[in-house]
């Protein structure tokens, strides 16, 4: 939980201003090329959330503070959304690539988010933390 509480420091995607929030925090603060990632996603909001841990994608720190996509996770996967409730949190790992330089990372999930209503467009959930090292 204390992970968590410290999101609020992290930087977030670009989603729409009404947006529901979503943290997530790595189990560890350094990781290898080729470990697992063990993240908790927690739902930040009263609403509850779709998503799926299927094609995860790693961004790297950049300077300016922005974050570059670097790698994005093409391994078939069934299109299964999961359901998140409100205030809600799940645990999911992922594998880091083989071939990753050091530096600052942070994960972000496609597709995280909800559909407000039958004729709106999907309102991507912004996404805080995520953040660790790889040395």
């Amino acid at each position: 939980m204390l992970a968590l509480s410290t999101l609020a420091c992290g930087s977030t995607t670009d989603a729409s201003p009404s947006a529901d929030l979503v943290g997530i925090a790595a189990g560890a603060g350094k990781y290898r090329p080729s470990e697992m990632v063990d993240l908790t996603i927690a739902n930040l909001s009263s609403r509850s959330l779709e998503f799926s841990t299927c094609a995860p994608r790693l961004e790297r720190g950049a300077p300016g503070g922005r974050w570059e996509a670097v790698h994005q996770d093409e391994l078939p996967c069934p299109a299964v959304l999961e359901l998140l409730d409100g205030y809600a949190s799940r645990r999911a790992v992922i594998p880091l690539p083989a071939a990753l330089a050091p530096g600052a990372y942070r994960v972000r999930f496609p597709w995280m988010g909800r559909w407000p209503g039958d004729e709106e467009p999907f309102l991507e959930a912004t996404q805080l933390g995520g953040t660790f090292t790889v040395p």
